[in-house]
C-alpha cells in the first residue's frame, strides 16, 4: 500500500514521459564523475535539487521523492562515503529553496557549508553525527523553526542562533554540554526544548524569558534544583525532570497554572511545596521514586488530577485531603513500607470505605489493585 501512494504521488507530481528525458540527460552527465561523485549524486534523480527527498542510493543513504521542499540524506545502513561528504554539502548549498534538511547518521565532524545560502530552511535534522560545533551561519537561517542536533558532541551552541527569531522547536538531546546553553534564552518564540542526558547541573535564572515555552524537558541533567523563574514560564504544560538530584521544588512552581503533566521521578525530594495546590489543570504527577516523607494538604485543590504517581517514597501518612480530588483514578502508592498501618491509611477515605480492603492487601505480596469509592490504589505491600 505505500508503494503504491509512493508511485501515485510521483504521477501526480510530475506527468508520464515528462521527466524521461532528463533523466536520461541527467545520466549522461554523470558519466565523467567519479564513482563516489556519481553516489552522491545519485540521489538527485532530476537536474534540479530544490524538490528532491533523497533517503537510498547503493548502501549508503536512501532516496525518495517525496516533497518539493525537503532534503533528507539520512544513513540507514552505513554513513555517507567519507569522500561524497564535502561534495554533497557544497550541493546543500546550493539549494535555495530547500525548507528541510535531514543529515543524520552520517559520522559528520564538521559541517563545512554555508547556511546562509539556505533562506528558507524551517527544519535541520543533525542527530548521530559527531559534530563539535555548528556553524555561526546558521544565524542566517531566519525562518528556522526546528533543529534536532541529537546524540552528537556540541559543548556550546552559536551566538548567532538567536538571529533565528522563528526557532520554536529544539531538541539537543545527549551532547557534551557542561553548562546550559543560555543563548537559548533569547530564542522568545521557543515552544519546546529538549535538553535531556547533558551534565548542565543547573538551569539559568533567565530560562524564565522563554515565555512562549510549553514543552521543558530536562531529564538526566544532574540538576539540584530549579530555578525560581520557573514560574514565568505561564505557557509551560509538559514539564519532565526525571531521574536528576532534585531536593526540593520552588515555591514559584505553584504558578504553573496550564501545567497538565508533571514529572519528577527519581529525584531527591523529601517534600512538596504548599504552592502546588496552585497547579489546577495538573492531570499527571509522577513522584515516584524520591525521598518523600510527607505529602501536602493542598493536593486536595488539584480538582483536575487523575494520576498520582507516589512508588517508592518513605511516606508515613496519605492526607485526607486527596479524598476531595474527585477525578483521581490512580494513586500508585507501592513501595511506601510506612503506610502498613491501617490507622494511617483511614483519614483519606473514611474508615468503612479503606478497612474493608486493608487485610486483603496486606495479606499479599502480588500488585493489587482495588477500587475505593472513585479511586484505584495500586498497592504492592509486603507484610512486616
Amino acid at each position: 500500500m505505500k508503494s503504491f501512494l509512493f508511485f501515485l504521488s510521483l504521477s501526480l507530481l510530475w506527468p508520464a514521459g515528462s521527466h524521461a528525458s532528463e533523466d536520461e540527460d541527467q545520466s549522461a552527465r554523470a558519466v565523467s564523475l567519479s564513482r563516489e561523485e556519481k553516489e552522491a549524486r545519485a540521489w538527485s534523480v532530476r537536474g534540479s535539487l530544490q524538490f528532491v527527498s533523497g533517503k537510498r542510493v547503493t548502501d549508503d543513504f536512501t532516496r525518495d521523492l517525496i516533497d518539493g521542499n525537503a532534503c533528507s540524506l539520512e544513513s540507514k545502513m552505513r554513513p555517507i562515503p567519507l569522500g561524497s561528504v564535502a561534495w554533497i554539502l557544497r550541493e546543500v548549498g546550493a539549494l535555495t529553496w530547500v525548507r528541510s534538511l535531514n543529515l543524520c547518521n552520517n559520522e559528520l565532524q564538521r559541517l563545512n557549508m554555508d547556511m546562509g545560502s539556505l533562506p528558507y530552511l524551517e527544519v535541520l535534522y543533525l542527530d548521530h553525527n559527531k559534530l563539535k560545533e555548528l556553524p555561526t551561519t546558521i544565524g542566517g537561517c531566519a525562518r528556522l523553526r526546528k533543529v534536532r542536533v541529537c546524540h552528537n558532541m556540541l559543548e556550546s551552541l552559536p551566538d548567532t542562533l538567536t538571529s533565528c527569531t522563528a526557532l520554536e522547536h529544539v531538541e539537543v538531546t545527549h551532547n557534551a554540554f557542561t553548562a546550559f546553553p543560555t543563548v537559548l534564552c533569547g530564542l522568545k518564540k521557543l515552544k519546546f526544548l529538549d535538553v535531556c542526558n547533558n551534565n548542565l547541573a543547573t538551569l539559568p535564572q533567565d530560562i524564565g524569558d522563554l515565555t512562549c515555552l510549553e514543552r521543558l524537558f530536562v531529564c538526566e541533567c544532574c540538576l539540584r534544583t530549579l530555578p525560581s523563574s520557573i514560574g514565568q514560564l505561564t505557557q509551560l504544560y509538559v514539564l519532565y525532570a526525571d531521574d536528576n538530584a532534585i531536593d526540593h521544588l520552588p515555591e514559584e512552581i505553584g504558578r504553573l497554572t496550564n501545567l497538565m503533566h508533571l514529572h519528577m521521578p527519581g529525584n531527591r525530594l523529601t517534600f512538596l511545596p504548599l504552592s502546588v495546590g496552585g497547579l489546577v489543570s495538573l492531570r499527571i504527577a509522577n513522584f515516584a521514586h524520591n525521598a518523600l516523607e510527607r505529602l501536602p494538604s493542598t493536593l486536595g485543590e488539584l480538582g483536575r488530577l487523575q494520576w498520582l504517581n507516589l512508588k517508592g517514597n518513605v511516606l508515613h501518612v496519605v492526607p485526607a485531603s486527596l479524598g476531595r480530588i474527585i477525578r483521581l483514578s490512580i494513586l500508585d502508592l507501592r513501595s511506601n513500607p510506612y503506610l502498613l498501618s491501617r490507622g494511617r491509611w483511614q483519614g483519606a477515605w473514611g474508615q468503612n470505605e479503606i478497612t474493608d480492603h486493608f487485610e486483603d492487601v496486606a495479606r499479599l505480596d502480588e500488585p493489587v489493585v482495588k477500587a475505593i469509592s472513585l479511586h484505584t490504589v495500586l498497592a504492592f505491600m509486603v507484610p512486616f
